[in-house]
């Protein structure tokens, strides 16, 4: 009999196994998001403390899911919604609906938010056509747009001697981050207390000398607690691996690791730039990335929009993911604004 309750110490384990085992595939490889060496490392990230939940049969681990309550903006205000993510059933449980079911329903008890959002790999398949059925039991999946997370090498960027980028105040980058967010959904509200997780000298911004500001950014490095690991590879991108390395170490990329081994990159986190800017920010960002603390970057943005397009050029690699409202109910009605929540967060 299947049981399904909050995840305990003697769960985690089994949890970061699971983790290790379902990859998300994009592109010929299939990029796991692990959390070593402990599960509870990778808790209260941001927002509200983190709630994990495990369906166990007997002894066996048969799914888990997380959700995380946050402030953010929909439809240009902020509002209480809550994050569906890492979910995991192991193969033998995978045509077993019922196992779903139960989570869904649990999953409504524990987080009551007016507004549900998830995320699937584009590439996953199997996944997407059996959430987006509307099984009895099953909540509506509707999806709303497609996120691209981007992994960009710091060589490849352009330094500037006149570097309009600069450490910023957290009040100061909060007020500018939240205005520039109005314009899309999903992204999370910023305050200052939520800023004070991040490390010092992460928050960045971008302005003229005497003038407003252009853009804002944080540097994030999740390695210690979240790890985002090339598990496996086509058979095809496996044989070519040694020579697209070879040709990235030449022009700048992100070399693939070995299968198995964490990328060596940060999270170049809640970009926003403001509107008008001709290159629509291709040149700011490409200025901030000279500046990574890390080898490679990964730096989610909305598909299709202009700064996705220009910097796609520069990518090693590109995780598409498909965005949903995820509706108990009545559907949620998101106006015409491009959804660009956090990949960070996701």
């Amino acid at each position: 009999m299947i049981q399904l309750r909050l995840a305990r110490d003697d769960d985690e384990a089994d949890m970061r196994a699971l983790l290790r085992q379902h990859g998300m595939p994009s592109g010929g490889v299939s990029f796991t998001m692990e959390r070593e060496p402990h599960w509870n490392a990778g808790q209260q990230v941001w927002g509200t403390d983190e709630l994990a939940l495990v369906a166990r049969d007997e002894q066996r681990l048969a799914g888990m899911f997380t959700l995380v309550n946050q402030q953010i903006f929909a439809n240009g205000q902020p509002l209480a919604a809550t994050y569906l993510g890492a979910l995991r059933i192991p193969d033998d449980f995978r045509n077993q609906a019922r196992v779903l079911r139960a989570g869904f329903a649990a999953a409504r008890r524990h987080a009551p938010s007016p507004l549900w959002f998830t995320s699937i790999a584009h590439d996953n398949r199997v996944a997407r056509r059996l959430l987006e059925r509307g099984l009895p039991g099953f909540p509506r999946y509707r999806a709303v747009g497609d996120l691209c997370t981007l992994l960009l090498g710091r060589r490849a960027a352009r330094a500037h001697a006149a570097d309009l980028w600069q450490a910023a105040d957290p009040e100061e980058w909060a007020h500018v981050f939240n205005r520039l967010a109005l314009s899309h959904h999903f992204a999370p509200q910023m305050t200052a207390e939520l800023l004070a997780r991040l490390p010092a000298g992460a928050l960045q911004l971008a302005r003229r000398p005497g003038g407003p500001p252009l853009a804002c950014a944080a540097w994030w490095d999740q390695r210690a607690a979240r790890q985002i690991v090339a598990r496996a590879y086509a058979s095809w991108l496996a044989r070519a691996r040694p020579v697209l390395n070879a040709w990235w170490r030449c022009a700048g990329g992100v070399e693939l690791p070995a299968p198995g081994q964490p990328l060596a990159a940060c999270f170049l986190a809640f970009l926003r730039v403001a509107p008008g800017l001709p290159d629509g920010g291709v040149e700011l960002v490409r200025r901030l990335l000279s500046r990574a603390p890390t080898p490679a970057v990964l730096l989610g943005l909305p598909a299709g929009s202009l700064l996705q397009r220009r910097l796609a050029p520069l990518s090693s690699s590109c995780l598409r993911t498909r965005l949903y409202t995820v509706d108990h109910g009545t559907p949620w009605r998101l106006d015409a604004r491009a959804p660009w929540p956090e990949a960070a967060l996701c």
